[in-house]
């Protein structure tokens, strides 16, 4: 055998070489067809994956599939013999301070939250759903953000924290400022503080 005279030649496949078809220059137009799409909501996500073993203390987590949480304390324990590092997770609900754990192997995916911190100017007021009046910092009224409930402990302990703050910023002249932490479609308050107006 000479050198090269096993080796295949490369065929050129494109449709024009293919056998047995004709060589029409004539293309045939593609149908126009109607795409009109109604515009919905964008459908993105409330949480996103990420590698157990990449987690960090404060850093944030869902817990049992639902409650979006931060991270309090981590641990891992080394991998036996067939087996893969195992990361023992603590972590507070960021909503009603309940606490959670859960071991998940270090190369799992965990589910983690968007979470979303926006500060308001509270305009004194809770209606008697427990919506607090609020206002952004460019001056529209916001009322449908954040609902106390006064079944959850944290929710009455942020309510006479707001009141109180409301007294003592009408006698100083300052304005109540709410930081409100927003993740899976449950809102509540981070910090309340008193601003110069």
């Amino acid at each position: 055998m000479a050198f090269g005279e096993g080796r295949k030649k490369k065929v050129d496949r494109s449709p024009d070489n293919v056998v047995g078809q004709k060589n029409n220059k004539k293309t045939k137009k593609a149908k126009k067809i109607d795409t009109d799409i109604a515009s919905t909501d964008s459908g993105s996500s409330l949480t996103y994956p990420l590698a157990a073993g990449q987690l960090k203390k404060g850093g944030m987590i869902v817990m049992k599939d639902k409650f979006p949480c931060k991270v309090e304390a981590l641990s891992t324990s080394k991998t036996g013999k067939h087996g893969h590092a195992k990361i023992n997770i603590t972590a507070k609900d960021i909503f009603t301070g309940k606490k959670y754990a859960d071991i998940c192997p270090s190369t799992h995916s965990v589910k983690v939250p968007f979470v979303k911190r926006v500060d308001y100017n509270y305009m004194g007021s809770i209606d008697d759903m427990g919506y607090v009046s609020l206002m952004t910092t460019a001056g529209v009224p916001v009322n449908n953000v954040l609902q106390l409930d006064d079944s959850n402990e944290i929710d009455k302990n942020w309510r006479t924290e707001l009141t109180e703050q409301a007294k003592k910023a009408e006698t100083e002249n300052k304005i109540v400022s709410i930081s409100v932490i927003s993740a899976m479609e449950k809102s509540g308050i981070a910090a309340i503080k008193l601003m110069d107006p």
